[in-house]
């Protein structure tokens, strides 16, 4: 048998499954943490509570949790200008006296693009991080302090969502005892042994989801692989299986709930049947509080620990149907990056891991989808109020480019500078602009500021506006962004978009090159 699984018919893959086989011979490895549980509404269920239409505004609780944020930030906008910057401007005193917000409300966007779109994104991360020497040397530790929002689309969602589960360490720290690069996603382990005994542990948590009557897809088997390799301090014993988003809401050890570090947001493409996601998609953003989107076609949320429950025109169809636990963090980070289960697996399988690959493979519909009940079914002010049942697919196929700019571009979130870091494969494993210009359009079309931001006709007869950090729309009513392209300075970071396995050599080597970016030639340690 060929065990190589062709491009094209990856390619092809998503659908919900049929006939399933349950290996009832696997250990205790906590199978069943993975399926969503069925049950009791709460109160705020049942009393319409659970979905809001936006209605131009942020949900109480992003709301009442970025105050504190504000609290923290002011703080560190104090010791930012005691550590690194000069204070030009008189801010410091400023800020020390005044009880208001009246900072600059910060945001760090990183784009698509694979594991190379996670190390560049933590390159970049770790020149802003205060605990790291070299970017306090070089003026620039000290802005990720000062964030107010940090958001990751498919590559990035994966680095988003590791620094959120191990509590934000320093990058250089991360990616040494966080991360597991050293197999693919698909072949998840040192040996054909550990390769197919995870292969099993995957199918069942996967089968155990079906069983409690959800659909499920390739999108599924693909967000248990990545966990393999990013929630690595917790492979040995469940690969983040019972980790869910909405838990980071309540978890006290966690910087999340004391608002000490910057807001996350990850971004997927929501699309219906028959849609393209370049034609049609919407935005889909998901937070430990809520998911949904701002998106004029949506402009609906739904609260995250409830995500999965099916929901008629605001209330649960049934009140002792509720979903629990549908938000498994694995598995939404791998809606954001679906693209990427078309990719070849790149090696010769073992026999019993290929024919659990090729069961998620067959009755194909859908490229790499995910679906899940829709829980704005019946709420009239939604475009696809007649739909029961929603996709998820990769955040970089939608309208909006493949930087997850407009989630913090929304007037309701008060943003004022954005820092979009862009690890796109456009032209030879690196940027071309065309992700600030898809954001632009996108804008432009939805209604929401946009900053002066060239054609693509000016990026590419102006290839140094790529090699190099850039400000876009200083002194207008848009947000400013400070637009950081992927480009080699001391390492190739131009890898393929479908290489998933890093030794800690060629890690080192995007970190240092990721840094060199921000302040690694003349000029860039006054970049702040």
């Amino acid at each position: 048998m060929n065990h190589q699984v062709s491009l094209f018919t990856l390619y092809l893959a998503s659908y919900s499954l049929g006939a399933s086989v349950q290996n009832t011979s696997i250990g205790p490895n906590n199978i069943n943490a993975y399926a969503p549980v069925v049950g009791q509404c709460t109160n705020q269920e049942v009393n319409g509570q659970s979905v809001r239409v936006a209605e131009s505004s942020l949900s109480s609780e992003e709301s009442s949790w970025m105050s504190k944020r504000d609290q923290v930030i002011q703080k560190n906008w104090v010791n930012y200008f005691e550590n690194v910057a000069e204070d030009i401007l008189g801010l410091k005193e400023h800020l020390s006296n005044d009880s208001k917000s009246s900072f600059p409300r910060v945001a760090i966007t990183s784009s698509g693009g694979g594991t190379r779109a996670m190390l560049v994104g933590a390159g970049v991360f770790s020149s802003f991080d205060s605990h790291d020497k070299t970017a306090i040397e070089n003026k620039s530790g000290g802005i990720f302090d000062i964030s107010s929002y940090v958001v990751g689309l498919s590559g990035s969602s994966w680095l988003v969502s590791s620094l959120l589960v191990n509590n934000f360490p320093v990058p250089s720290q991360w990616a040494k005892e966080s991360i597991n690069l050293d197999t693919t996603v698909f072949a998840p382990g040192e040996s054909d042994a550990q390769i197919v005994k995870n292969y099993e542990i995957f199918d069942a948590q996967i089968t155990a989801k079906q069983t409690a009557g959800f659909n499920v897809s390739l999108v599924d088997l693909w967000g248990r692989g990545i966990s393999y390799q990013i929630l690595n301090p917790l492979a040995s014993t469940s690969y983040g299986v019972d980790i869910r988003l909405s838990d980071f809401a309540t978890d006290q050890d966690n910087l999340f709930y004391t608002a000490d570090c910057p807001f996350p947001i990850l971004l997927s493409t929501q699309l219906f049947k028959d849609e393209s996601a370049k034609a049609s998609g919407q935005p889909w953003e998901m937070s430990p509080f809520e998911t949904g989107s701002f998106s004029p076609d949506v402009n609906a949320f739904v609260n995250t620990g409830s995500f999965g429950t099916t929901f008629d025109n605001l209330n649960p169809v049934d009140d002792t149907e509720c979903t629990k636990y549908f938000d498994n963090l694995g598995f939404l980070f791998g809606t954001s990056s679906a693209a990427f289960a078309l990719s070849d697996p790149g090696t010769d399988l073992p026999w019993e891991a290929q024919l659990i690959l090729e069961k998620y493979m067959n009755g194909l519909e859908k490229l790499t989808l995910a679906p899940s009940p829709n829980p704005f079914y019946g709420l009239i002010t939604n475009q696809n109020a007649d739909a029961k049942t929603m996709y998820l697919g990769d955040g970089g196929l939608g309208s909006w480019g493949n930087i997850p700019l407009f989630p913090v571009l929304v007037p309701e979130r008060n943003v004022d500078v954005i820092f979009a870091i862009d690890s796109s494969n456009d032209v030879n494993g690196l940027p071309s602009g065309n992700a600030i210009v898809r954001a632009s359009n996108y804008s432009a079309l939805v209604g929401v500021p946009f900053p002066s931001t060239p054609d693509q006709s000016y990026f590419d007869q102006n290839p140094e506006i790529l090699q190099r950090v850039t400000f876009f729309g200083c002194n207008e009513t848009a947000p400013t962004i400070i637009y950081i392209p992927n480009h080699v300075i001391s390492y190739p970071t131009n890898t393929s978009t479908f290489q998933f396995a890093y030794n800690q050599t060629e890690i080192e080597g995007f970190l240092k090159n990721s840094q060199d970016m921000i302040y690694g030639q003349p000029g860039y340690e006054d970049l702040p």
